[in-house]
C-alpha cells in the first residue's frame, strides 16, 4: 500500500460505519436507495439533518429554471469564526490579494446529478452527509469543509431528464455561463471556493469512471491539481472501490474542454476537478452505494492531505509568464460574455474613452497592428489570478485545432464569439480601462417582435443517462430568440399551425431536433402563410425537411468537405455590411437555392429564396448552439433582418 492510500486508509477507519459515536445527536436515515429520491425529497431531507446537527449548515444557492431550489449543505467541525477567517484567506489567494493560507480549511465538493437522468449520485450524498454528521467527533472535519450540492438539476430530475427545465445541458454551460443553475453555482463556488470538486455522473455500461484522465489535456490546468488527481485522490477512490469489488474503468475522458466541471473548475479555483460515473446497467443500490465509496474515500485523502493540498493550491493563481500576451478587447455589445467572465470572477474593465492599442490581433487570426479601440471596448488584463481561465476561455484555439474530441466540442473562444467577432488579442501595453462589476444588458435586436416556434415532441424526452437529449436546438433557439435577441416566442405545434396559430407572426423558426412530422394539413397552412408574406427560417436537417415538406424549396444538405474548418469564423452575409462569428465546424453544405453567407472554404452555409410575397431563410449551421455564443445569434438576427423577417 502507498503512503497515500495508506493515510487515507487511516482517517477512513476513524469513521465507522456502525452506530454514531457517543454525545453525537440522532440524524434521520436517508430515503431507501431502491429507487431515485425525488427533488422534494432530497431538499427535505437535507434541512432535516441541517436541523439536527451542530456540524451542518444549508442555504439555497438559487432557483432552476422552473423554479425548484438548488438546496446545498456544508460539514465542518470549524467553529463559526475560524470557518469564515479560513475561507476569507482562500478568497483571497484567488484573488490574487493573498500568496499562500497554510492554515485554511480544505474543502471539497461533492456536487451530483447536473444531468437530471443520472441520479444515483444524489441519493449517494444524502448517505455521505448523514454519516459526517453521525461522526462528530471524528478527525475528518477537523480542517476540513465539505460542501454538497446533491441535485443540480431538479427540473431534469424531476422529468428523469438529462437536460434542464429550459432544455439545457447544464454540464457544457461552465464556459457560457447562460442559465440560472450555473449562475447560482458560480455564487456559491466563490464563496466556498474548492480544493476538490468531484462531479458525479452515471455512465453506460457497468464500470465505474474515476481518474486518471486520458489525452488531451488542457495545456492552463495548474500542475497542483493535476499531481492531487494523479497522486493522492484517484488512487484513494480506486483503493476504495477495489476494496468493494466495483468494476472500474479509466482513461476514458478527455480534460480538454472548459464547459464541464471537472474541467472549468480546475482552471477557474485551482481545484482537482474529478469526473466519477457510476455504471447504469447495475441496479441503483449499487450505483448509490459505489457514489458513496468514491466520496467517502475522497473526503478521507483530502482530510489526510490537507497540508499538502493547502500549501499547493495557490500555484494555480500565480502569474503566467505573458511574455506575447497583454490582455484581450471585447467590442461594444459584448455584454452578454463580459457577464458570464463576471460571474466566473474574471476581473474586466471598460474604456470610458477611445484608446489606442499598439498591437491588436484580431480573433479571426493575422499579425498584431495598431488599432483604434472605440469608447466603451471591455479590456481584459492577462495579469490576473484567473490568467490560466482566460488564456483558454478567450484564446482562439478550438477544439478542432488544438487536436480534440469531435463528439461533443465545437470551438470555445468566448472572444471570437462576442458581438460581432470584433476585438482581438492585445499584444503590447493595455490601455487604462476602469474596472467594472457589472456589464448592463446587450442591444437585443429583435425587441418588439414576434417570431413563432416550432416545437419539437422530442424536447423533454427521457435519455439513458450519459446520452444527450434528441434535440438541444429547439430549447436553445427559444432561449437565444428571447434572452439574447428580445423577440416573443410562442411555440407552435403541429395542431396550432393546421388551425392558423401563425396568424399574427412574421417569422417562423425550424431549429435542428427530432424529425418534424407534419400533417399534410399543416404542412398546407405553412405554405399558404409563407406564400402570403411570412418567411420561414430553418436550420440543418430538420429545418430543411420542414422547408421541402411544404414545397417552398428544393434545396438540399450535402456532407461537409473532408478537409476540417476552423470550428469558428466571420461569415459573411450577403446584404449587409459586416460580418459576425458563427462556431461551424463539420456542419453540412446548401445546395440549390441563393447563397447568402458561406464557410470559409467556400461552400454555401445559408440561403434566402423567395416564395411569391414570402421568404424562406435556411441555414446549414445552428445559429443558438447551445446559446453559447451571442455573436452567432447576432449574425442570425442580421440574416433574418435581412430577409425581412421578424418584422
Amino acid at each position: 500500500m502507498t503512503r497515500a492510500l495508506a493515510a487515507a486508509a487511516l482517517v477512513l477507519a476513524l469513521l465507522p460505519a456502525g452506530a454514531a459515536a457517543r454525545g453525537c445527536p440522532a440524524i434521520p436515515a436517508p430515503p431507501p436507495a431502491g429507487h431515485a429520491a425525488s427533488p422534494e425529497r432530497v431538499d427535505a431531507y437535507v434541512r432535516a439533518v441541517a436541523a439536527a446537527s451542530p456540524l451542518v449548515t444549508t442555504g439555497v444557492a438559487g432557483s432552476s429554471a422552473e423554479g425548484r431550489p438548488l438546496r446545498y449543505a456544508v460539514v465542518t467541525r470549524l467553529p463559526a469564526a475560524r470557518l469564515r477567517a479560513g475561507l476569507a484567506r482562500l478568497r483571497a489567494v484567488r484573488a490574487g490579494t493573498l500568496t499562500a493560507a497554510p492554515t485554511a480549511p480544505a474543502v471539497v465538493w461533492l456536487a451530483a446529478s447536473v444531468h437530471g437522468n443520472e441520479p444515483s449520485g444524489a441519493d449517494a450524498d444524502l448517505r455521505v452527509l448523514r454519516s459526517l454528521a453521525r461522526r462528530c467527533h471524528a478527525a475528518t472535519l477537523r480542517n476540513t469543509v465539505v460542501v454538497l450540492l446533491p441535485d443540480q438539476n431538479p427540473d431534469g430530475r424531476a422529468a428523469g431528464t438529462r437536460v434542464s427545465g429550459a432544455g439545457f445541458d447544464l454540464n457544457r454551460d461552465w464556459l457560457a455561463a447562460t442559465q440560472p443553475e450555473t449562475l447560482a453555482r458560480y455564487r456559491l463556488l466563490a464563496r466556498y471556493p474548492p480544493l476538490v470538486y468531484a462531479d458525479q455522473h452515471e455512465q453506460g455500461g457497468t464500470a465505474f469512471f474515476a481518474p486518471p484522465y486520458s489525452a488531451p489535456l488542457n495545456p492552463q490546468l495548474p500542475p497542483s491539481a493535476l499531481g492531487a488527481e494523479r497522486g493522492i485522490l484517484g488512487p484513494a477512490v480506486a483503493h476504495a472501490l477495489a476494496r468493494r469489488g466495483v468494476a472500474q474503468n479509466s482513461g476514458t475522458f478527455d480534460l480538454l474542454y472548459p464547459g464541464y466541471g471537472d474541467s472549468a473548475t480546475t482552471l477557474l479555483y485551482g481545484a482537482a476537478g474529478m469526473t466519477l460515473e457510476a455504471g447504469d446497467q447495475v441496479p441503483f443500490a449499487r450505483r448509490v452505494a459505489a457514489h458513496e465509496t468514491a466520496a467517502t474515500a475522497m473526503v478521507g485523502a483530502v482530510a489526510a492531505h490537507r497540508t499538502t493540498l493547502v500549501r499547493r493550491w495557490p500555484g494555480a493563481f500565480a502569474r503566467l509568464p505573458t511574455r506575447t500576451v497583454s490582455g484581450w478587447a471585447l467590442a461594444p455589445g459584448s455584454e452578454d460574455t463580459v457577464t458570464a467572465l463576471l460571474a466566473q470572477g474574471v476581473r474586466v474593465g471598460r474604456l470610458a474613452a477611445p484608446a489606442r492599442a499598439d498591437r491588436l490581433r484580431p480573433w479571426s487570426g493575422g499579425v498584431g497592428a495598431p488599432a483604434e479601440l472605440p469608447a466603451g471596448t471591455w479590456i481584459v488584463s492577462a495579469r490576473q489570478p484567473l490568467a490560466r481561465w482566460l488564456v483558454t476561455a478567450l484564446g482562439t484555439a478550438t477544439g478542432a485545432a488544438a487536436g480534440g474530441p469531435s463528439d461533443d466540442v465545437r470551438a470555445w473562444s468566448l472572444g471570437l464569439f462576442a458581438a460581432g467577432g470584433r476585438g482581438g488579442t492585445i499584444t503590447s501595453a493595455l490601455p487604462a480601462a476602469p474596472a467594472v462589476t457589472a456589464a448592463g444588458t446587450a442591444a437585443r435586436p429583435l425587441a418588439g417582435g414576434r417570431v413563432a416556434l416550432l416545437a419539437d415532441p422530442g424536447a423533454r424526452s427521457t435519455a439513458r443517462a450519459g446520452r444527450s437529449q434528441p434535440n438541444p436546438g429547439t430549447a436553445a433557439a427559444g432561449w437565444t430568440l428571447f434572452h439574447r435577441l428580445g423577440a416573443a416566442v410562442d411555440v407552435v405545434d403541429n395542431a396550432a399551425i393546421t388551425v392558423g396559430a401563425l396568424a399574427g407572426h412574421a417569422t417562423l423558426v425550424v431549429a435542428d431536433g427530432t424529425a418534424p412530422q407534419l400533417a399534410p394539413r399543416a404542412l398546407d397552412a405553412l405554405r399558404d402563410w409563407v406564400l402570403a408574406g411570412g418567411t420561414l427560417v430553418g436550420w440543418r436537417v430538420r429545418g430543411v425537411a420542414v422547408a421541402r415538406a411544404a414545397g417552398l424549396s428544393a434545396a438540399t444538405l450535402s456532407a461537409a468537405p473532408l478537409a476540417p474548418r476552423l470550428s469558428g469564423t466571420a461569415l459573411a452575409v450577403i446584404g449587409a455590411d459586416t460580418e459576425a462569428a458563427a462556431l461551424v465546424g463539420d456542419d453540412p453544405v446548401l445546395d440549390g437555392a441563393t447563397a447568402v453567407a458561406r464557410y470559409p472554404d467556400g461552400s454555401v452555409a445559408a440561403t434566402l429564396d423567395r416564395a411569391e410575397a414570402g421568404r424562406v431563410l435556411l441555414l446549414g449551421f445552428d445559429p443558438t448552439y447551445r446559446a453559447a455564443t451571442p455573436g452567432a445569434a447576432l449574425l442570425f438576427s442580421r440574416l433574418l433582418l435581412a430577409s425581412a423577417g421578424a418584422r
